[in-house]
């Protein structure tokens, strides 16, 4: 009986899921089509990729919310957003963290309108051990020591590689020092225990450092998380 409650709700999410993407699709599109910024608006979403669901919240978190120093763990379709943003935008900084040298020089030689403000750095991986139980967790060599002495009020988490238990767990590095008062953190694979479990540690890492914060889960075919500060509580209900 177990197995087959397990079948219904994996085909009942994929099944679903497809659904949501394709309305997300539908208005993402809405949305972008009169934007002043966003000039190339050729997107590919989905599979290792963010979905729909992560670049219309992306989107109405930069025209919205207006960020000027973002923080990008994962090189990819939210680089080719934000730089456009950055680039239309004076006093904006972009920071991204990459740790496959190949897929870096893939992407400038297929960008041409990244901005000349997008810095981005490779940082080789490494297997960590987070938490009581010592679980191994793949994360970014040196991150924390790159991040000291810098502010962002966007961090944008879509590497590294997914583990068993806790997922990408750099972030839990930088809480509170490297976060401006107000800020907005975007998490995709939330669907995956790992990366759950991360964000119930942010959570706690943000509510021992006495900052008020609220989040929302959008979902499509993948789901991801939005954590905000009180001040920009509304993102939560795009």
């Amino acid at each position: 009986m177990l197995k087959i409650k397990e079948i219904f709700k994996s085909n009942y999410r994929r099944h679903f899921g497809t659904l949501d993407e394709i309305l997300w699709a539908q208005i993402f599109h809405n949305t972008i089509i009169g934007s002043k910024w966003l000039i190339d608006k050729s997107f590919s979403p989905g599979r290792w990729a963010v979905g729909y669901e992560f670049l219309y919240v992306l989107y109405r978190v930069l025209d919205l919310f207006q960020p000027k120093s973002i923080l990008e763990l994962g090189l990819g379709q939210t680089t080719n957003m934000i730089s456009q943003y950055v680039s239309a935008n004076e006093n904006i900084s972009h920071l991204v963290v990459e740790h496959d040298p190949q897929w870096i020089k893939f992407f400038y030689k297929n960008r041409q309108n990244t901005s000349e403000k997008t810095k981005i750095i490779n940082l080789d991986l490494e297997t960590v051990f987070f938490g009581r139980d010592k679980t191994s967790v793949t994360a970014y060599k040196g991150f924390s020591e790159v991040m000291r002495g810098e502010k962002f009020d966007l961090v944008c988490i879509d590497g590294p590689f997914g583990s068993d238990g806790y997922s990408r767990v750099d972030i839990l590095e930088i809480i509170p020092d490297c976060f401006e008062k107000s800020f907005v953190i975007m998490l995709d694979d939330y669907d995956r225990e790992g990366e759950q479990n991360t964000v119930k540690e942010m959570k706690t890492y943000f509510r021992d450092s006495d900052m008020a914060i609220c989040d929302a889960v959008y979902c499509g075919q993948k789901k991801s998380c939005l954590i905000t500060t009180e001040d920009n509580r509304f993102l939560c209900s795009l």
